[in-house]
Parts: C-alpha cells; structure tokens; sequence
C-alpha cells in the first residue's frame, strides 16, 4: 500500500502542476476566466492547504491511517483530471462555436 501512496501522491503533483499551467496557458490564449478560476482553485486545495496544514500542526506530521491517504490521493488525481477535462472541454467548445481554432 505504501507504493500506491508514493506512486499517487507523485502522480498528484504532476496532475495538478499540468492542471495549473494548462489552465493559465487556455486564460492566456483565449482571454477566458474559467481556466484561471480552475488553476486557482487547484492552488488553493494543494499548496496553501499544505502550507496551512502544516502550520496548524506546528510542522509536526499527523499520523493518517494509510487506507485514509490512499482514498484520498486517488480521488484527488480523479479530481484533477476532470478538471483538465473541463478546461480541454471548454477549449475546445469556443473553437467549435466560433468555427477556427485557438491554438493548444
């Protein structure tokens, strides 16, 4: 179990790195807000929630059942893919509406 834990928790970051400079990069290119607010949120439930955690805790690690952490890294990478899906959706839906791509 503890392989599926570090394997997750890799794949998390590398999902939501990508999550965040794929939605900066569709706001840079289309001048639309959803891809921003999605690479914001995905900020804000990663990093700052560590760093705030991590204050709480005075940097003291708390123990998490190792059942509990896997259940969450997967359902988080599910989470950041869907997010990836909906800034490639949206993308891909202003092209078709207005008939010429847009680039990425």
């Amino acid at each position: 179990m503890e392989r599926w834990i570090v394997v997750l928790t890799f794949l998390g970051r590398l999902l939501g790195g990508g999550v965040i400079l794929y939605g900066l990069t569709r706001f840079w290119l289309d001048r639309t807000m959803p891809p921003l607010l999605i690479s914001l949120a995905v900020v804000v439930a990663g990093p700052v929630e560590d760093v705030l955690k991590n204050r709480l805790h005075r940097g003291v690690p708390v123990a998490v059942e190792p059942g509990v952490q896997l259940v969450d890294l997967a359902t988080s990478a599910v989470f950041l893919l869907l997010l990836a899906f909906a800034i490639y959706a949206g993308g891909r839906a202003g092209w078709r509406r207005e008939g010429k791509p847009r680039g990425l």
